[in-house]
């Protein structure tokens, strides 16, 4: 069973490996991470044309949207139990 698995996943790598290259950014280029792991934009003191976009500015309007959930989570403490030990 695992020889069969480590098979499997070495010919979708093979198969992977053969794809043409179209695209010859770095992944870091494609997410948009400078040298040191930061992304570009996200400081306003940064020079980048970028401009810093945040989970919650792209999920702003689906908050409170899902029925049955109390509005904030944090106000139940089933919740919030555990949290921060």
């Amino acid at each position: 069973m695992k020889k069969q698995l480590i098979k499997k996943v070495m010919k979708i790598g093979r198969r992977a490996a053969s794809r043409p290259v179209l695209d010859d950014r770095t992944p870091d280029e494609i997410l948009g991470y400078d040298e040191m792991g930061i992304a570009q934009g996200s400081d306003p003191e940064t020079k980048s044309s970028a401009e810093f976009v945040s989970a919650l500015d792209l999920a702003g309007d689906l908050i409170g949207s899902i029925r049955g959930l109390p509005k904030d989570l944090a106000t139940n403490p089933k919740y919030m139990e555990g949290y921060g030990e």
